[in-house]
């Protein structure tokens, strides 16, 4: 083998492996979160008035723009004051939203979202109550 053909053929050895590396990083940027929702019966007065609400926990990856919806319409996050309705969440992490008190529906559908990004739809009556 002479020395043109090894760089050659080390040339291009190097560039399939660039290019099997970039498809993977794709792959991992492309797959969704893996997570868990679950409700809860948790009546408070602030942020809103509200008897339950959805706890999202066991993130594998960090969802940058967290939004979950009921029914088209943001829920707020936690105890805050001032409601937030979209929220940063670690992976391993977790956090929870409230449902106004009243609002209660099984019918209802719940989308959880990463900024524009749909990662998960679910009916209100399917999620597992939590303890």
């Amino acid at each position: 083998m002479t020395d043109i053909d090894f760089s050659l053929y080390l040339s291009l050895l190097l560039i399939t492996l660039s290019l099997i590396v970039r498809q993977f990083r794709l792959i991992r940027l492309i797959q969704k979160p893996n997570f868990r929702l679950r409700k809860r019966y948790l009546p408070r007065e602030k942020p809103i008035n509200s008897d339950y609400g959805i706890i999202i926990d066991s993130l594998d990856k960090t969802i940058e723009r967290c939004r979950i919806l009921y029914n088209g319409k943001p829920l707020p996050w936690g105890e805050r004051e001032d409601p937030k309705h979209e929220k940063i969440i670690g992976a391993g992490l977790g956090g929870i939203v409230r449902i106004p008190r009243g609002e209660e529906n099984d019918d209802a559908e719940i989308t959880v979202m990463d900024g524009r990004k749909t990662l998960k739809r679910i009916k209100y009556r399917d999620l597992v109550r939590a303890n």
